[in-house]
């Protein structure tokens, strides 16, 4: 092995100059991480993106024909029929016993306040089959235009506000019941703003709203070449006419 000496007195071995200490491992302290986000904020953060992208385009639409969309009503829509599939049997004499579906649109009719009164209809002449029927629809359309006239107003727009064109979320009070006071007041936010289940919502019918916004779009401009076209007509008769 060859000495390499730094001085007369002190040999060093060269293969011992060589070598240099091995660098500490790079470690960074728990409390400075950053934790992986739960699966529904993730997905949440998606449904943003979407929604900012699609609020570009309606920038876009409304800039380039500068027309609004009709409102798209948001209200959450009742899952499954309105009443239970409750059949009411015909009674001897042709009497209707109210069973759960009557029970359920009388209990409905007093959550909200509302006075029904529900008769019981003798018929010998309709078959009974076909009063039933009809008591089902009469009882749905009570229930749906309680329903419906009672549950506050959601809407999402196209429209320029504030200076700019862009997707907007409306939110009112209802017509009739508690809901129509001032505990609501109407409010107007950019879609991107709206609660997280708004905008989930809004996508699921956001291909079937830019489709009829160009559905309406392309109607618009029909009728404005139509419009165009029978001014042009006239003026032409008018300028081949001679007055004396």
């Amino acid at each position: 092995m060859a000495v390499r000496y730094k001085n007369p007195s002190t040999p060093v071995p060269s293969s011992a100059a060589s070598q240099k200490p091995e660098p500490a491992p790079l470690t960074l302290r728990k409390d400075v991480l950053v934790p992986p986000k739960p699966q529904i904020a993730a997905w949440a953060d998606e449904v943003t993106e979407r929604i900012l992208k699609l609020d570009a385009w309606a920038i876009r639409l409304g800039t380039t024909f500068g027309l609004a969309s009709d409102p798209l009503d948001m209200t959450p829509s009742m899952s499954g029929p309105i009443l239970p599939n409750a059949e009411r049997e015909a009674a001897p004499g042709g009497d209707l016993q109210l069973c759960s579906g009557d029970k359920t649109l009388a209990e409905a009719a007093d959550r909200y306040g509302v006075e029904l009164a529900l008769a019981t209809p003798r018929s010998s002449a309709a078959p009974a089959a076909y009063v039933t029927t009809n008591w089902q629809r009469i009882a749905d359309t009570v229930l749906f235009g309680l329903t419906k006239g009672m549950t506050p107003v959601e809407q999402v727009t196209l429209e320029h506000r504030d200076g700019r064109w862009g997707l907007y979320y409306f939110r009112g009070p209802a017509a009739l019941g508690p809901s129509a006071s001032t505990t609501i007041r109407p409010s107007t936010v950019p879609l991107k703003d709206a609660p997280l289940t708004v905008r989930e919502r809004f996508l699921q019918r956001s291909e079937s709203f830019f489709r009829r916004y160009i559905e309406t779009v392309e109607g618009r401009l029909a009728k404005v070449k139509e419009s165009v076209a029978a001014g042009d007509a006239a003026l032409a008769m008018l300028e081949k006419m001679s007055l004396k």
